[in-house]
């Protein structure tokens, strides 16, 4: 029988081996790699874990370092060994295309959601394959659709409302309130049964914390993938995954019976897939759990955010709410063209919605980027031409492009204006800009529902609530972008979003 000895010499052959591999390695991709020629930082070129160092280590701050690299290289710069990115807005249609144009996602961005999210649209890497499941749900986040979930809505609002104004006058974190109205209002249309997390009455438990919790961890899951199944065992996020499991297996359970009638107040998306012409291998209960999982972490923390955004900004500055309080009383004709309309715009730009870079991959064909540069050193002005790669990872960030000065003057002031002409209507020009649902065929599929909840529950709220709520020891910068934390992340040293209502 054949002895395995370990000595020093074979672990300095095999750390001589490693070391020459790893040497090699990063020759390559400075020198012979295909993204080699494109501007950017070292160390960003040579490994990931210079990523990892300012997102993981520094705590999401790795898109400020993009930023400083936009500033010092252009508007594209190689951010990883395989990953470029783009601040012009001019490049965002070419990135984030419609129409039979493919794009695919990167398979290292995604693996930090762990190895069954790829069963998930929004971690479905294939162009083709992610366009197959959201078409089986494409029509119940229509606007049509969306219509009929009004009264639902106005419902919800209402109750989010009244349970605001009957609270003592003791200071809370609002953002928990509109974080269960948000998922009471997901959770309805996901499994057709009310959830009651607005029933609470400190709006807590919520799934707030499972949420963000799970956002910090992704660079480092990204990092070391097989970490993922302790981070799913940490009690924080039980609750989610235990709620989405269970609710999963009755309706599906409930289908297969033929009673799926009696256990929901209205049809929900997971019949419709399970109705549906995908395979059987999409209508398993961890696919589409992992699909509803999806559904409620997007669609909750960040409309729930931008409500919170929006108290903030209108409660400090009393003339945009004066404004928008008389136009609401006066009930114009036209919703639509209401300051409201410029307001919510506003809100959504300074919430970032997902904030993190988005990157796509064009499979069959080279994209070609055109631009300028001003070089901050000799304020010369260079034109630039890239040809990048086709199956190159290429995104852009909502962190960045929502303050971009060319496009948003004084951008990071709330000014709702800056969304209408002259004559009050929209300048829907501008909103090709905002990046908070991202762009293209993987546009944020929720996007509808998430405008109807905050021009249903603004309403309510300023009309209702702001006259008796008060900010309490909060200010602007308590919802101020500080890092990315896949939504935006603030201040450490914030409170929350804490108010009175008097």
């Amino acid at each position: 029988m054949l002895k395995l000895e370990l000595s020093w010499s074979n672990v300095a052959a095999v750390a001589g081996i490693y070391a020459v591999y790893s040497v090699a390695k990063a020759i390559y991709r400075v020198t012979l790699h295909p993204l080699a020629r494109f501007p950017g930082p070292l160390l960003a070129a040579l490994t990931y874990k210079y990523e990892w160092y300012y997102d993981g280590f520094k705590d999401g701050q790795y898109t400020a370092v993009i930023a400083q690299m936009h500033e010092k290289y252009g508007p594209v710069v190689r951010i990883n060994p395989e990953e470029l990115h783009c601040n012009d807005p001019a490049f965002i249609d070419t990135i984030y295309v419609s129409g039979n144009k493919r794009r695919h996602k990167s398979q290292y961005f995604l693996r930090a959601y762990g190895p069954t999210s790829a069963l998930g649209g929004f971690a479905t890497a294939d162009h083709d394959h992610h366009r197959l499941r959201r078409g089986a749900v494409n029509r119940f986040f229509s606007k049509a659709s969306i219509t009929n979930l009004n009264p639902t809505i106005h419902d919800l609002t209402q109750r989010l409302c009244n349970k605001l104004l009957e609270r003592s006058p003791e200071p809370f974190d609002i953002t928990n309130a509109y974080s269960c109205f948000t998922t009471d209002v997901v959770t309805f249309y996901c499994f057709g049964q009310k959830k009651g997390f607005l029933d609470q009455d400190d709006f807590v438990p919520n799934l707030r914390n499972a949420i963000i919790g799970g956002c910090k961890m992704l660079p480092t899951v990204r990092q070391w993938p097989t970490i993922f199944g302790l981070v799913q065992s940490v009690p924080e996020f039980v609750p989610l995954y235990q709620i989405i499991t269970e609710d999963i297996r009755k309706i599906k359970d409930a289908y297969e019976e033929g009673r799926e009638k009696a256990i929901m107040e209205q049809r929900s998306i997971f019949i419709d897939i399970l109705e549906s012409d995908l395979p059987p291998s999409e209508k398993t209960v961890i696919r589409l759990g992992t699909e509803a999982t999806t559904m409620i972490s997007a669609g909750t923390e960040t409309t729930a955010w931008t409500l919170t955004v929006l108290t903030v900004y209108l409660k400090s500055q009393p003339e945009i709410l004066a404004k928008l309080t008389d136009e609401l009383n006066r009930a114009v004709e036209d919703p639509k063209n209401l300051p409201s309309c410029a307001v919510i715009l506003e809100g959504i730009r300074l919430s970032y919605g997902v904030a993190t870079r988005l990157a796509r991959i064009a499979p069959d064909e080279v994209l070609v980027y055109e631009g300028t540069f001003k070089n901050p050193k000799s304020s010369t002005e260079t034109h630039i031409k890239y040809s990048i790669p086709r199956g190159t990872p290429i995104g852009m960030s909502s962190a960045l492009m929502n303050v971009h000065p060319d496009i948003f003057p004084e951008p990071h002031e709330f000014k709702p204006e800056r969304w209408l002409n002259a004559d009050g209507t929209r300048r829907k020009n501008l909103e090709g800009y905002l990046l908070s649902f991202s762009k293209g065929s993987r546009q944020c599929l929720g996007m509808n529902l998430a405008y109807c909840e905050l021009y249903i529950a603004l309403s309510a709220l300023v009309l209702r609530v702001f006259p008796h709520l008060k900010l309490y020891e909060t200010s602007v910068a308590d919802v101020e972008f500080h890092h990315d934390c896949f939504v935006a992340g603030v201040r450490p040293e914030s409170k929350g979003v804490r108010v009175v209502i008097e």
